[in-house]
């Protein structure tokens, strides 16, 4: 399974060895891709709704689908839609795969 990033995207510098090990493990091992894929295709098939609501919807873990957006973003496959407050009070993003917005948008 091919993933969308490098393990040297996911650590910074000045990040500990182990850190830097567990992100070449995840990278090796398809953990990372298999986590990409399911944040994008979550977002997918959930437009609309912010990475906490996707989460609380599907029972995850908390940062399972938050920890991959801005990666998804930065590579042009989610879009940032407007904000909207969530259950907890405070304001996120909605989320949209590309095609979805388009979709979306009239034109």
């Amino acid at each position: 399974m091919e993933t969308l990033f490098e393990w040297k995207e996911l650590t910074r510098r000045n990040d500990p060895e182990s850190s830097k090990e567990a992100a070449r493990e995840m990278v090796t091992s398809g953990n990372l891709a298999k986590a990409e894929q399911l944040a994008y295709s979550l977002i997918m098939n959930h437009p609309g709704l912010t990475a906490r609501e996707i989460e609380e919807l599907k029972d995850l873990e908390r940062c399972t689908i938050q920890r991959r957006v801005s990666k998804l973003v930065e590579k042009g496959l989610v879009v940032k839609g407007e904000m909207k407050t969530q259950s907890n009070g405070r304001k996120a993003a909605t989320l949209y795969t590309r095609s979805a917005l388009s979709i979306r948008k009239p034109r």
